[in-house]
């Protein structure tokens, strides 16, 4: 069903030949309806509940939706499609969502407010599984990353956001771009994750939100065994260090559920002498008087290798949160005899851990970090 109040062709019906007949509209489209003055009419024949509403070029006065809701049955609204012309009104998303609680599904075109993100995010009922929108630069306004993401968690997982940048410009998609690659990841394939897409003169760029868990456990398993405690230094053979070094590597890749027991198993082979001198120099360096524990003289030229990397980088005023990242940035996906399904998601973890890693570098020390995870990548 159609009503306007500029073209009788959208004008409110009422079935004159069966005066029984009972009509539930599912979908109701307005168009330049303004609820300022006078309302429409419906008939008691038909019911009016949509499940999907279009408004089109329409006037959103302080009470439009207030009125709307006396007109119409709301609360069976999924989907929301609002698209005007011009760029003269502005969408009140609180007077919006209170009205039509069920929304799932937004697309909104030059009627936002550079508020539009965290207003949705505190009045919204329901999470939502597709939001696209579209406006000027004013009307998306600056984004926030930190602001976006807490809007992506608050969505479902497989959540898209489709921003149709058309009406903007090639510095504001750039600065668009730079702000999600601080904490979204490329996207090259679906994933299972909240998604961005942004569309801008037939091209498209697409990221999504890695996983923040990844993170927490790869920390938390790096604190557990090479940690405040130093607990490490309680024996002095390999077989404990090693023992531990097997422990990190199983607890980081908790997150990763397709990663089995064994191939963590492997992995920590592989790469075992670059994570004992990786973990070692850290040690090391806190703590100097511990630089002659056997342990780290057993593997032939293992002492040289930690003096080595010790070199490198400043490892005394390097955080336990990016040590746990640079330590394991050490598993690779090339390991022998993985899985191709452990493969996959090992490159997938190692993306989610450099953005994090990155993020809070300046450019010498991010220069700095790039020449030592190469080199920690060849050896």
């Amino acid at each position: 069903m159609t009503v306007s109040k500029s073209d009788i062709v959208f004008t409110p019906f009422a079935p004159e030949d069966d005066k029984e007949a009972l009509f539930k509209v599912a979908l109701a489209k307005l168009v330049n309806v303004n609820f300022t003055d006078t309302t429409y009419d419906s008939d008691d024949h038909v019911i009016l509940q949509p499940v999907t509403l279009n408004l089109c070029n329409c006037k959103f006065s302080k009470d439009f939706f207030k009125i709307l809701l006396y007109q119409m049955d709301c609360s069976m609204v999924y989907t929301m499609i609002i698209h005007n012309q011009s760029h003269g009104t502005f969408l009140n998303f609180a007077d919006m969502l209170s009205v039509c609680p069920a929304i799932t599904s937004l697309k909104v075109k030059n009627v936002l407010q550079q508020t539009w993100l965290t207003d949705i995010k505190k009045f919204q009922r329901q999470k939502l599984y597709c939001f696209n929108v579209g406006g000027t630069a004013e009307q998306l306004g600056d984004w926030n990353i930190h602001e976006l993401v807490a809007f992506l968690v608050a969505q479902h997982l497989r959540f898209q956001l489709v921003v149709n940048a058309d009406q903007t410009s090639d510095a504001y998609v750039a600065k668009m771009i730079y702000t999600f690659g601080q904490k979204l990841l490329p996207c090259n394939g679906y994933v299972h994750r909240q998604q961005i897409r942004i569309f801008y003169r037939n091209q498209s760029y697409w990221f999504y939100l890695p996983p923040d868990n990844e993170l927490m456990v790869t920390v938390t398993a790096f604190q557990t065994n090479f940690g405040r405690l130093h607990s490490m230094f309680d024996g002095h053979n390999l077989d404990m260090l090693i023992g531990k070094v097997v422990e990190f590597v199983k607890q980081a890749l908790a997150s990763v559920k397709v990663i089995s027991e064994s191939d963590c198993y492997k992995i920590t082979v592989n790469r075992l002498a670059v994570l004992l001198v990786i973990i070692s120099s850290y040690c090391c360096a806190i703590h100097p008087d511990l630089s002659g524990t056997p342990a780290f003289n057993i593997l032939p030229g293992m002492h040289d290798e930690i003096n080595a990397m010790m070199g490198r980088l400043d490892f005394k005023n390097i955080t336990e949160e990016t040590m746990a990242i640079v330590t394991a940035l050490a598993f690779t996906a090339e390991t022998p005899g993985c899985s191709p399904e452990s493969r996959e998601a090992i490159v997938t973890y190692r993306d989610a851990l450099s953005l994090y890693l990155f993020r809070d570098l300046n450019d010498v020390e991010n220069l700095k970090m790039v020449g030592f995870l190469k080199f920690i990548h060849v050896f």
